[in-house]
């Protein structure tokens, strides 16, 4: 019965397809930055004048500095196997 087993068993493995790869989701964030001057009376008041401006859009990062790039790794078939966030 043991010998019957091992023979299904063995079957079984040599049709499996051994060189599929699994799928993994690669997530990549940057961080930019670009200065932008600003002229106000005081420090809160640009702060208020940034935002506003960004919002309708006259900050735009036309020339951007990369400041830092953050991964992030997850298998696609189990969120459980997944790496930390780290710097590359």
């Amino acid at each position: 019965m043991n010998t019957i087993f091992v023979l299904i068993v063995v079957n079984l493995l040599k049709d499996q397809d051994w060189s599929k790869k699994m799928k993994y989701i690669v997530t990549i964030e940057e961080t930019c930055s670009q200065d932008f001057v600003v002229e106000a009376d005081n420090i809160d008041e640009a702060k208020d004048i940034a935002i506003e401006r960004y919002d309708l859009g006259d900050f735009i990062l036309d020339d951007p500095c990369v400041t830092e790039k953050l991964m992030s790794v997850r298998n696609d078939s189990n969120e459980e196997e997944c790496t930390n966030w780290f710097e590359f």
